[in-house]
């Protein structure tokens, strides 16, 4: 087994002694072998793919809120790794910029290396990480969140019936007008039912897993947890996808009290401080049913909604505060 090679100064490592952390004393004496740097200015920091939508939203806001923020791209090699020397500086000097996380993939091998030691640098991170990237994996897998909302065996909330194949004679033992069909993997894509054009072909498999779930009628509620906070919308649709309906409208809604704590929990057993869970309710028996818990909600699409119709920007007051503390 390769062995995973570590560039964090070895002053800022800390000290493993079971499952207890202890950190050095500070401050570190310069003989220590870190780096001397000019004091550099409190910041929030964002940590993004170049075209990341909410980061470049929530980039704007914390300008236009008068706060000074740097946007490390993860495309970009070189900031990247003056963000690794940075961050150990940084936190040498004892100055803890907030650092809101979007996280991101690529193929490169030697990137992704990289990539391996700023996550283990903001694991040990000691400000405010917004979420951490040992919490993220959840956004990686449908079957995983679907696998947590299911260990919450709550009475309030109802995890959807889920069924995994690539195997098409179990396809088509669904009933066509009553499945949806959805990805299994991190990456957008389009909720479809089982008339779409794409899986109907003759051959006995497909290329990955698909995950099939029940078509339910309902009302499309977004609920976003800030810490103990939960700012939910509800959205209405012509299509069986809302990002791709044709008529889409959303507006504030109040969620029971149980339904709130429910998504408090749910997001602190994940690891979540700042979490996007999407929600499906049945007027006709008071029914709730939970999609998914998102470590990395793109909350802009949803507050810029709500920002249209006169309401504030809660969601990005929150999280800006949240970065400052």
């Amino acid at each position: 087994m390769m062995q995973k090679r570590c560039f964090i100064t070895p002053v800022l490592r800390p000290n493993v002694a079971g499952n207890n952390l202890k950190r050095r004393e500070w401050p570190i004496n310069n003989e220590d072998n870190v780096i001397e740097m000019g004091n550099i200015p409190p910041a929030i920091v964002i940590i993004a793919c170049e075209g990341d939508g909410t980061a470049s939203y929530f980039q704007n806001f914390v300008r236009q809120s008068g706060y000074p923020v740097e946007t490390v791209y993860l495309e970009d090699r070189v900031l990247v790794s003056e963000f690794i020397r940075d961050i150990q500086i940084n936190t040498y000097q004892r100055n803890y910029p907030g650092i809101y996380y979007r996280g991101g993939s690529t193929d490169d091998s030697k990137f992704n290396e990289i990539m391996g030691v700023m996550h283990d640098l903001l694991t040990f991170y000691p400000g405010v990480v917004i979420n951490r990237p040992s919490r993220l994996p959840l956004n990686y897998s449908k079957p995983l969140q679907m696998s947590a909302i299911n260990s919450s065996k709550s009475p309030v909330i109802k995890a959807i019936p889920t069924f995994l194949t690539n195997l098409r004679d179990e396809i088509t033992k669904f009933p066509v007008e009553e499945t949806i069909v959805k990805s299994i993997s991190g990456m957008r894509s389009k909720v479809v039912d089982l008339t779409d054009q794409r899986l109907q072909h003759k051959k006995d498999f497909f290329d990955c897993p698909v995950q099939l779930q029940p078509k339910l009628q309902g009302i499309n509620i977004r609920a976003h947890v800030c810490s103990e906070a939960v700012y939910a919308v509800r959205i209405h649709t012509d299509s069986v996808d809302y990002r791709y309906g044709e008529e889409l409208s959303m507006n504030l809604v109040e969620l029971p009290q149980p339904i709130v704590s429910w998504c408090v929990q749910s997001a602190k057993r994940e690891g979540l401080e700042f979490a996007g869970i999407d929600l499906l309710y049945q007027e006709k028996n008071d029914n709730y049913w939970c999609f998914e818990i998102n470590p990395m909600p793109g909350y802009s699409y949803f507050e810029q909604y709500v920002i249209d119709s006169g309401e504030e920007p809660v969601i990005s007051k929150w999280l800006l505060q949240r970065l400052l503390s």
